[in-house]
């Protein structure tokens, strides 16, 4: 067992760590800020699959460890996390980040100290575009899930359609994204702005958007600034369809905290893997411990999951990586396959409606 162990740690460049029974294991992301919801729920999804994978006696007999890295959504604190889970806490794996804009630099970091990372949750194209063996992604890129939304509009015949954005990697890029393919399909967008996130108060642009009458609004960005449009889109009486991406799955209405707010919103994200009967047990463990599961903490629970058996079988940080581009993986989100890119071979978006505070998949 200290053999297989040993070779981990060499092969990632850390002569100096200390032999011990334990496999060090980094979770980064948003774990406070205005997305801290999300990073709570990789939290709970990577310490339940590192729980239950020790309780089965851990990879190759050694417990995981798991070391937190808080990078709150910003670019520059993602590259201090990256660093030090790396270099100083000495991590042979990561989950996360969660943010593109945090996980592209942050990214660059790992490939540099020889760690393997799996975002579940980043899915700006760029986060692959590098060519980095080590890097992967348990989730989908904005490119496949701006088709499922383009192909929703076009089917739902909305002809005038706004984009609004956040500036950010993830906001932007889908926004960019969409856009495209409104073009190719011959609609023309009537409105593409971005706006600042974090304010409070966005009557001006609601105000310059209920002047265009557009027919639906895309939104490229998170929950906390949708909740903010929304609000001041129905107090102005402009009730068209909200339709946003994987930053507005699930966590709207905690914060609009009125059912009726969330009528004609629709957001694109993976199957729901809840309804899998496979993840009984899973699922019971989240309920016997009371946590919420929210839209990412099955896809960090699947990515520990997939880096875990790659590790049990690779022996060494070069040997998983190679088991984790050839093989496919039984996890709790279905069976995933990783590309040479480190991308998901299927991507499995569909688009859902909020029913009050409950996501229906739209037929």
């Amino acid at each position: 067992m200290k053999k297989t162990l040993l070779a981990l740690i060499v092969f990632s460049g850390f002569t100096n760590q200390a032999l011990s029974e334990d496999i060090k294991i980094g979770i980064a992301g948003p774990f406070t800020g205005p997305v801290a919801d999300y990073g709570i729920g990789m939290i709970d999804g990577v310490n339940a699959a590192a729980n239950i994978i020790n309780s089965r006696g851990g990879i190759n007999g050694n417990n995981i460890i798991i070391i937190q890295g808080d990078d709150v959504c910003d670019p520059k604190q993602a590259v201090a996390v990256a660093r030090k889970l790396s270099e100083q806490d000495e991590v042979i794996g990561v989950i996360g980040h969660l943010c593109s804009s945090s996980t592209i630099p942050a990214f660059d970091i790992y490939n540099e100290t020889g760690v393997i990372a799996l975002t579940p949750g980043s899915t700006n194209p760029e986060v692959t575009a590098k060519g980095y063996d080590n890097i992967f992604r348990v989730t989908g890129r904005d490119d496949q899930q701006s088709v499922i939304a383009a192909d929703f509009i076009t089917k739902r015949e909305f002809k005038n359609i706004a984009i609004l954005h956040d500036k950010d990697s993830y906001g932007r890029g889908i926004a960019d994204q969409l856009k495209s393919n409104l073009n190719k399909s011959g609609l023309n967008e009537v409105m593409f702005e971005g706006i600042n996130p974090g304010e409070k108060d966005y009557s001006t642009i609601v105000t310059k958007m209920r002047s265009i009458r557009p027919d639906a609004l895309f939104w490229g960005g998170y929950h906390p600034e949708a909740a903010v449009l929304i609000r001041e889109m129905r107090k102005q009486g402009l009730d068209i369809p909200f339709i946003g991406a994987d930053g507005i799955y699930g966590n709207l209405p905690d914060v609009l905290r009125d059912d009726a707010l969330t009528k004609n919103v629709f957001a694109s994200f993976s199957k729901d893997f809840t309804k899998l009967p496979e993840n009984r047990e899973v699922l019971q463990y989240f309920e016997d411990n009371n946590i919420k599961i929210n839209a990412f903490t099955l896809p960090s629970y699947a990515a520990l999951q997939a880096l875990a058996e790659a590790l049990e079988n690779g022996e060494t940080t070069n040997g998983a990586i190679d088991y984790l581009h050839n093989n496919e993986f039984n996890t709790v989100v279905g069976n995933i396959k990783f590309d040479q890119k480190g991308d998901l071979v299927e991507s499995g978006y569909v688009m859902y409606e909020y029913i009050g505070s409950e996501m229906v998949e739209v037929e």
